[in-house]
């Protein structure tokens, strides 16, 4: 997770999370095996895992979606904890985004 960016939420949030990303970014979720992950089923599934150990959870699967020049808003995860995100440029490149809400 070299060169990532961490976006940090409360461990509870329940809120969606709008960011605006400028250039080609990869946004990557680490999940939790108690919380509902259907979110992520069009999510590509990477073949290495994490350990984010939690009160609550721990989050080790990491998947990654690909994005450009928009605004996405992302579910929280949950219902038990909020998923981390990580964003990250696409080939090296500048990561430029900004966290709407």
């Amino acid at each position: 997770m070299i060169d990532l960016t961490l976006i940090r939420i409360p461990r509870h949030h329940e809120n969606m999370i709008s960011l605006y990303i400028k250039g080609h970014s990869f946004i990557y979720r680490v999940l939790c095996d108690l919380n509902d992950n259907k979110n992520y089923d069009n999510w590509q599934k990477l073949d290495f895992e994490l350990r984010i150990v939690g009160t609550s959870c721990i989050h080790s699967k990491v998947v990654r979606l690909k994005v450009s020049d928009k605004i996405i808003t992302l579910n929280p995860g949950g219902p038990v904890s909020a998923d981390p995100i990580f964003i990250g440029g696409v080939d090296n490149n500048e990561i430029l985004f900004k966290i709407l809400n």
